[in-house]
């Protein structure tokens, strides 16, 4: 990974401990990532859970054009909150290295954050939906379908997504 930290350009800056910056947030962004995978595994499991109902064992070939994946509510609003938790506290981070008081988000700052993970939660939606939907779409192509095969395609899926490790093939 590219070394992108931010080093000191005057005597000011001299004084701020840039490391200490960077250290919290790289913690900030692991707790968020550990989050959101823990999100993501409940949002496979749902989809399995879907996907084995309605395709595998009802044989339903119209079901997949109405998917929708689960828990969009719980998965937007936790984008909101770390994106929006991550700004305030970078912004807190360097007002305590200059010792100044922490600034206050304005209206308009919060909403650019809001929309900002509002178009990655879409961005994320998008591609697990219509990847999800193609791929079904493909198996129930096939002469027989099979629960294993309906299984394998949508833990892939999510692997691809997640970047988790690919499933075993059936």
């Amino acid at each position: 990974m590219p070394d992108t930290s931010r080093r000191p350009q005057t005597l000011f800056e001299e004084r701020i401990d840039f490391d200490h910056i960077a250290m919290s947030q790289d913690a900030r962004v692991a707790r968020h990532v550990s989050q959101l995978s823990r999100m993501l595994r409940k949002i496979e499991s749902a989809t399995l859970a879907w996907a084995r109902d309605n395709l595998a064992r009802k044989k339903l070939r119209t079901a997949v054009a109405k998917f929708s994946l689960p828990r969009k509510p719980r998965h937007r609003a936790a984008l909101r909150k770390a994106l929006s938790s991550a700004a305030k506290t970078g912004a807190q981070d360097v007002a305590l290295e200059l010792e100044q008081p922490t600034p206050i988000f304005k209206i308009s700052d919060l909403s650019r954050v809001r929309a900002r993970a509002d178009a990655l939660f879409e961005e994320h939606t998008n591609w697990l939906e219509t990847n999800l939907k193609r791929r079904w779409s493909q198996a129930m192509l096939g002469a027989r379908i099979d629960e294993a095969q309906i299984m394998y395609l949508t833990r892939l899926t999510f692997a691809e997504f997640g970047g988790w490790q690919p499933p075993e093939a059936p």
